[in-house]
């Protein structure tokens, strides 16, 4: 039943600064606040974003119906522009994550539309991207502290001399999203019954989550600032949050959601996935504890990425990029 529920969802989708001394002085990582879209491709819905001051890279594509189109891409930003980096694959898939360790060392993870149990995993070596083909389900992909973590319909992998090793094996729902500090690890998921939140502290694996409390959020991400302020959230359009001893609900009532950053630790974005009409982007200020409407759109989103580098990026249907970059 679980892999059923997953595989409708992806045919749908498919340090401080110092202040500059200037006039009018600004924190080197403010953004504009001016939110500018872009449609790059318009048949090819975009689904992840990851990039630093150096390079920035996209992801998307879509299990179509129509056998002939292969609509799995990645683009990269060169001089200002979206140009597509590759696109010749020999099927029809889904590219659902991209991440890296640095721009000569990047990795993107999807599915294929051929069979339930089809994953795709490419590496870019700084020259070329090699493809690595199998049958594990990938929903995400993350890098951190320099180890590039997989998240799956069956557990959480990491990277290890080009290998896939298996770290936490869940029998019992999908691994959505994988988050870390130090020496701990959280990973996120779900199955059609309820939510779960594990933790690892460097030893063993630990539930997070009562067994009656807090269910039917979808759980698709989580990220933190610190092990005591972690925020998941999901489809359910509820946002969760952990102080250090307990999660609660911070935030209710929203769309599905498909995609969260937190920014410069002192906020988070979220986009919202609602096929076709009435998403948005929101900003929560932490500090003042505050939800504002900062963009609004007709089509869904179904990733979120942001750097004090780069800014905020949303990706999402018909090859559509909205960002808010930063002051530079």
């Amino acid at each position: 039943m679980r892999k059923i529920l997953l595989t409708v969802c992806s045919i749908f989708l498919f340090l401080g600064c110092e202040k500059n001394d200037t006039s009018d002085e600004y924190s080197a990582t403010e953004l504009t606040g001016q939110w500018v879209s872009t449609t790059i491709i318009e048949d090819v819905p975009l689904g992840h974003i990851w990039g630093n001051g150096e390079c920035l890279y996209a992801v998307g594509g879509a299990l179509g119906v129509n056998i002939n189109e292969h609509l799995g891409t990645i683009l990269k930003k060169t001089n200002g522009e979206w140009v597509v980096e590759k696109a010749d694959f020999d099927a029809r898939l889904v590219l659902l994550g991209i991440a890296g360790v640095s721009c000569n060392e990047i990795y993107a993870v999807g599915r294929i539309a051929d069979g339930l149990d089809s994953g795709i995993l490419l590496k870019f070596n700084g020259l070329v991207w090699e493809e690595i083909r199998g049958n594990i389900n990938f929903t995400k992909i993350k890098v951190i502290n320099g180890i590039v973590y997989i998240t799956t319909w069956d557990g959480l992998y990491k990277i290890e001399s080009d290998e896939l090793v298996k770290i936490y094996d869940s029998n019992d729902f999908i691994v959505t999203d994988v988050w870390g500090i130090q020496s701990k690890l959280f990973i996120v998921g779900y199955n059609l019954d309820k939510d779960y939140i594990m933790k690892f502290d460097g030893t063993s694996w630990s539930a997070m989550l009562e067994e009656d409390k807090l269910q039917g959020n979808y759980l698709d991400h989580i990220e933190g600032i610190s092990e005591n302020e972690i925020y998941a959230t999901g489809t359910g359009g509820n946002v969760l949050k952990y102080d250090g001893a307990s999660w609660e609900t911070l935030i209710s009532g929203l769309l599905p959601v498909g995609g969260f950053k937190i920014y410069e630790s002192k906020e988070f974005y979220i986009a919202t996935s609602r096929y076709l009409t009435g998403n948005k982007i929101y900003k929560y200020n932490i500090e003042l504890n505050e939800l504002t409407t900062v963009f609004e759109a007709d089509i869904p989103f179904y990733g979120l990425w942001g750097s004090i580098d780069i800014g905020i990026y949303a990706l999402g249907l018909n090859g559509t990029i909205v960002h808010n970059d930063i002051i530079r």
